[in-house]
């Protein structure tokens, strides 16, 4: 769905994404893993993550892409992102 110089994205049925970022240099040595979420309603997942007591950013707007996103970080300490669909109405 983007093909740009510095990243690529595919995206898949049933909402799944396959990003790929262009390297600046080698990747640094270690596991790492991002997962990122996507939900149909941000407002509601913001404010559900927020009532529930973890701590979340403001939601921010992603220009490059288009999606609305914010950042929560679990009870472990793990920062994950979560991003609004952009599917056009169907279901992620």
């Amino acid at each position: 769905i983007l093909n740009r110089d510095e990243l690529a994205i595919l995206e898949l049925r049933g909402g799944t994404h396959l990003v790929l970022f262009r390297a600046e240099g080698k990747p640094e040595a270690g596991p790492v893993s991002v997962f990122d979420f996507m939900v149909e309603d941000i407002e509601a997942a913001h404010a559900g993550m927020q009532k529930a007591g973890l701590h979340v950013t403001a939601i921010c707007e992603d220009n490059l892409a288009g999606h609305l996103w914010f950042e929560v970080t679990d009870p472990d300490g793990y920062v994950l992102k979560v991003f609004s669909s952009h599917t056009g109405g169907r279901p992620v």
